[in-house]
């Protein structure tokens, strides 16, 4: 219902596939090797989207006219309420961060899900939940291509 409020704005380019990136806010559970998943997924034609520079209605936006989302585990998948029905979701994490809030929320608006689990690097300065990982392209590769 909310959609039908949402007008298009200028200047928000709207994509079919989106890559949502945490690097310019996290310093903790970040994914390692993020630059060559960000270097695969531009080459398989993805957009990168850092939401927490965009208002919510931008965000509302390209979540409504995606067709395909995929991005480490975070507050960003809230917005997966504004997805259309059957948009494909690919959430990644490492192994002792998964939940299934995000699965949940897919499931009752019709998304098809998927999560890639990364390994996980240990780390001393954080609980373990919270280890930085790292995620194997060729698991993204076929997540994306399923």
């Amino acid at each position: 219902m909310i959609r039908s409020f949402i007008k298009p704005l200028r200047g928000v380019v709207l994509c079919s596939l989106v890559y949502i990136s945490r690097s310019n806010i996290s310093h903790h559970r970040n994914v390692v090797n993020e630059i060559e998943i960000k270097k695969f997924l531009i080459s398989q034609g993805f957009k990168i989207i850092y939401p927490e520079k965009l208002s919510v209605i931008k965000q509302i936006q390209i979540f409504s006219a995606a067709h395909f989302i995929i991005g480490a585990t975070g507050a960003w998948a809230s917005n997966l309420l504004y997805c259309g029905k059957l948009t494909k979701v690919c959430i990644f994490g490492p192994l002792d961060y998964q939940g299934t809030f995000f699965q949940h929320i897919s499931s009752i608006n019709s998304l098809e899900f998927t999560s890639i689990v990364g390994n996980s690097i240990p780390s001393l300065m954080y609980d373990r939940p919270h280890w930085n990982y790292y995620v194997p392209i060729e698991n993204i590769n076929k997540a994306i291509n399923e």
